[in-house]
């Protein structure tokens, strides 16, 4: 229980926000081609060990650092991989502390290159504070997802700082998260992942939330698993932004979250404690009902999540009309029957054999293209699916 041992040790809940985001970047560095891989390991033999002791080299722990400097705005240095966990997580507080206190999450961006989206402490506390009244009765959360990403550090960090309850890491598996399950639990997790729990949830897990978001679920998924009797919370939000709004069913359009509201231009304005205001653009198109409610749009800059990660499918489809034999490409989601990733269809240019240029594509896929961006099925064809009207349709 994260912070029940925080209190037994007398650390400051600011030190072991920092730690657990120590924690969350370090995994990933360890699981690259994994994007939701969380550490199976407790925090706190995290924090009582040596980077030496998770098999860390000099050359992960520099990259480590330099993401963290970048997260935080600081300037710490690397540390060696037998020093203790503990203090290089004290010296990443100080650092911060005497700075902005500042937290910079980082999107792919429209061209694919990392984006910052700089938010001071207060605007993220501002959130956390917003998320919890529209909370249920919590007793422990848990975290499925990683905590360096908006999502899983304003709902696996800072919502349970300030509902004051334990927060316990979940591997992202069905059977994993199924175990430890009980009730007043609250579950942070992806749409990718309860996919795949529907037919594990039982009945008795009444007294359960489970908090979804990064992409829209599927309203088959959230009838499945509100059949179980199981509060589903859909959060809509940006890494640029933060948490927006919510919805409790699949139908409902979403409502603002309390600290927030919409001026007539689509502006939204984020109320802080102290009363201040903070502007923002609304990344999506949405129809609104009144001042606080409304349906979502399509997406303005097109992209879609797969695992969690926003991946652009015209991006990835200018990558492979490069691969040698293709003549035109067109990528898109894949339905939800048939899958949680991109697909591509293919005209191969003449002379070009239909399995040959899958074989091209596959390879090149993964020299050129991120795990979530290589599709998970080709379809080749002699011409580009069209509708009557001319239009680019669905295979």
């Amino acid at each position: 229980m994260w912070l029940q041992y925080t209190l037994m040790k007398k650390m400051r809940l600011d030190i072991f926000y920092l730690s657990c985001l120590v924690h969350s970047v370090s995994q990933t560095a360890l699981r690259k081609d994994h994007p939701l891989a969380v550490g199976a390991q407790s925090v706190e033999d995290f924090l009582a060990g040596t980077w030496e002791k998770f098999g860390y080299t000099l050359a992960r722990l520099e990259a480590v650092t330099q993401d963290l400097n970048a997260m935080c705005g600081t300037e710490i240095a690397a540390p060696k991989p037998s020093d203790g966990c503990r203090l290089f997580c004290e010296a990443l507080w100080e650092a911060w502390r005497i700075g902005d206190r500042v937290i910079t999450f980082f999107t792919s961006g429209s061209t694919g290159e990392p984006k910052p989206c700089r938010h001071l402490e207060e605007e993220l506390l501002c959130d956390a504070q917003s998320a919890a009244k529209i909370c249920p009765d919590v007793r422990r959360v848990l975290v499925t997802v990683p905590r360096h990403h908006m999502f899983g550090s304003t709902f696996g960090l800072l919502l349970p700082r300030v509902l004051n309850v334990p927060v316990r890491l979940v591997p992202p598996f069905p059977t994993a998260l199924i175990a430890e399950l009980l009730p007043g639990d609250l579950v942070v997790t992806v749409p990718f992942l309860l996919a795949n729990c529907c037919e594990l949830f039982k009945k008795d897990f009444a007294n359960v939330t489970v908090v979804s978001a990064t992409a829209p679920l599927h309203t088959t998924v959230f009838h499945a698993i509100q059949k179980k009797g199981i509060r589903l919370l859909e959060i809509y939000g940006f890494s640029e932004i933060g948490a927006m709004a919510y919805r409790w069913n699949a139908e409902d359009p979403y409502t603002l979250l309390p600290n927030l509201i919409r001026e007539a231009d689509d502006t939204l304005v984020r109320i802080l404690a102290d009363g201040r205001r903070v502007y923002y653009s609304l990344p999506d198109h949405f129809s609104w009902i009144d001042a606080f409610r409304g349906h979502l749009g399509e997406r303005i800059d097109r992209a879609v999540q797969v695992g969690g990660i926003n991946v652009y499918p015209k991006r990835v489809a200018a990558t492979l009309l490069e691969c040698d034999g293709v003549a035109s490409c067109l990528v898109r989601l894949m339905r939800p029957e048939e899958g949680y990733r991109l697909k591509a269809f293919i005209v191969p240019k003449e002379g070009v054999e239909t399995e040959h240029i899958r074989e091209r594509l596959r390879s090149y896929a993964r020299e050129h293209l991120s795990a979530a961006e290589q599709p998970g099925t080709y379809t080749v064809g002699s011409a580009l699916p069209k509708t009557l009207l001319g239009k680019s349709a669905d295979w």
